[in-house]
């Protein structure tokens, strides 16, 4: 198996194998309009917008009814914090703190440069939360695909065979077999579904064509 190389634009990676019934390729590219993880599988996630000294925050795909344990809205509690310290990154540093310790929190926060830039965003799930949704207590996986949305790390995958090649017996002209498929958070897990797939559209050659003469 070959090594992954970047695109040409360093938007993505390609993994080329060739094999007596073909040269394949898998591509990941950047998903430049992904939308937020759906979490699925894990825990419900507040997700805060924080935007100019004002706070708002919202159940991301579970609508509102679940208590996270909090003794008011996360947007107010960190409005307070901010009322003390008047600045909105110590609000925030403050309202983390204040998760972990007392409400055994699992906090996210970046600010997310070149998607929506005057947004900051914390994204966090909270032990009533876990109880609700009967999530493990030292599991918020979602929060690292949160992560990876937030700063532009979510690609495409699709598989790719060589249909045409130049005198040195390069490929030219790809055709695409299977994707492509988003929503892939993170490059090593986009990698990781482009290898598998790149391994299944090979055996799948394998069984339904003839050798070709390379």
């Amino acid at each position: 198996m070959s090594t992954w190389a970047d695109t040409d634009d360093y938007s993505g990676a390609t993994l080329t194998q060739t094999t007596p019934h073909g040269v394949f390729r898998a591509v990941i590219e950047r998903d430049t309009y992904a939308e937020a993880p759906e979490n699925d599988g894990g825990c419900p996630i507040v997700q805060i917008y924080a935007r100019h000294y004002s706070f708002d925050a919202e159940m991301t795909g579970y609508g509102d009814g679940y208590d996270d344990g909090l003794p008011d809205t996360a947007a107010h509690i960190i409005q307070r914090f901010y009322d003390v310290t008047g600045r909105e990154s110590d609000a925030i540093e403050t309202f983390a703190r204040y998760l972990r310790i007392f409400h055994g929190g699992a906090v996210m926060v970046r600010e997310a440069n070149g998607r929506d830039s005057d947004y900051t965003y914390v994204a966090y799930v909270t032990r009533g939360l876990r109880e609700a949704w009967g999530a493990p207590e030292d599991t918020a996986p979602e929060l690292d695909e949160y992560q990876a949305w937030i700063e532009g790390d979510v690609y495409s995958v699709a598989v790719e065979r060589a249909t045409d090649f130049n005198e040195d017996g390069e490929p030219e002209t790809w055709d695409t077999i299977d994707g492509p498929v988003y929503g892939h958070y993170g490059e090593d897990h986009a990698k990781q579904a482009a290898e598998e797939e790149l391994r299944y559209a090979v055996e799948q050659a394998g069984r339904d064509m003839l050798p070709l003469d390379l």
